[in-house]
């Protein structure tokens, strides 16, 4: 009779190997998506960060271009030139921030990010700079005290970041 059981436990043996095996590989292959999900979630997150980063840094340094001269943002490289059609972009000239005509690419971490500041003149509900900002520019009530700042960042595969600002100049 011991010989009899021992013939059954080898074949439970075998039956709880197999049934493990199976178990295991159900486990990996759920795994499997899982880890390509969350390595393409730490990509996204990172891109996010860095567009962010760089966003910042354009509305920041579009402020010290303003600090440094007003009117090297109400006459962006000396001309009248501003709106969607006109993008800039910020660079560091004699260790100062100025402007360069155009978006501009950087890449970080391997991702190539296209970078852009517009630049636009805002209108107020009243005459002579006062009142409120208004959503639609209208010419006549220009207030040449305050201009918009827009930062934009893409890259491949994303919704573009967009941050606006607006800038006044000290009175």
């Amino acid at each position: 009779m011991w010989s009899g059981e021992r013939e059954n436990s080898r074949g439970q043996l075998l039956m709880e190997v197999l049934i493990a095996v199976g178990v295991a590989s159900l486990v990996f292959t759920a795994a499997i998506p899982l880890i390509s999900v969350a390595r393409f979630a730490g990509v996204k997150v990172r891109a996010d960060t860095i567009g962010s980063a760089l966003s910042q840094e354009t509305v920041e340094a579009a402020y010290a271009i303003s600090a440094n001269g007003w009117n090297t943002l109400a006459e962006p490289l000396g001309t009248q030139d501003k709106g969607p059609t006109h993008p800039y972009h910020t660079i560091v000239q004699s260790g100062s921030w100025a402007l360069a005509a155009g978006p501009e690419t950087i890449t970080r971490d391997g991702i190539d990010f296209t970078r852009q500041l517009v630049i636009d003149d805002v209108s107020r509900t009243e005459m002579n700079g006062e009142g409120d900002i208004e959503p639609i520019f209208t010419s006549e009530r220009r207030d040449p005290t305050t201009l918009k700042l827009t930062a934009q960042v893409s890259w491949a595969g994303s919704t573009p970041l967009i941050a606006e600002h607006f800038v006044t100049r000290s009175r």
